[in-house]
């Protein structure tokens, strides 16, 4: 059996957004490997110590209210049911409003108290740094790691990128 893979995002109001949506909503099309289990999300320098497991992913869906009622009539309420969170409180979610109409990418994701949510004793710090020695980011779109690496105990990316 392959082992299970975490793409981790850059992703400063998906984190934010994660807890009330159980998803991760981005540009449509985004493309994602092929066998990917789990969603790790990066920001403030760190990879977040919650990774839910990926439970579906629609490359395109429209953020309108029929869409919505489609995706319901389809017998598949949680994106119905996420579109219209999006429609009507975009502002409580915390994240830059979307646009009515537009399509987007829609990651349905396990919830925080999910036994399927893998929890990280801690976050992983980000200690990547410049040819002079200043910090950059560890992801600016998404990479990939093994659950097992993220899971080993590492503390800080270079670990995790030396295969501690």
């Amino acid at each position: 059996m392959d082992q299970p893979t975490v793409a981790i995002v850059a992703a400063k109001d998906a984190w934010r957004e994660y807890p009330k949506t159980r998803a991760y909503v981005c540009q449509p099309g985004r493309f994602f490997r092929d066998g990917v289990t789990h969603l790790g999300f990066y920001t403030g320098n760190e990879i977040k110590p919650l990774v839910p497991r990926i439970l579906a992913y629609h490359p395109n869906v429209r953020l309108t209210r029929e869409e919505a009622d489609r995706w319901r009539a389809s017998d598949d309420s949680e994106v119905g049911d996420l579109l219209d969170l999006l429609l009507d409180h975009p502002s409580h979610l915390g994240t830059p409003p979307r646009r009515h109409g537009e399509a987007y990418g829609v990651m349905l994701l396990t919830p925080q108290d999910s036994s399927e949510t893998v929890r990280l004793p801690h976050a992983i710090e980000n200690d990547k740094v410049d040819r002079v020695g200043s910090r950059c980011a560890w992801t600016q779109n998404q990479r990939y790691v093994g659950l097992d690496q993220l899971t080993s105990g590492v503390t800080s990316t270079s670990e995790l990128e030396a295969g501690r």
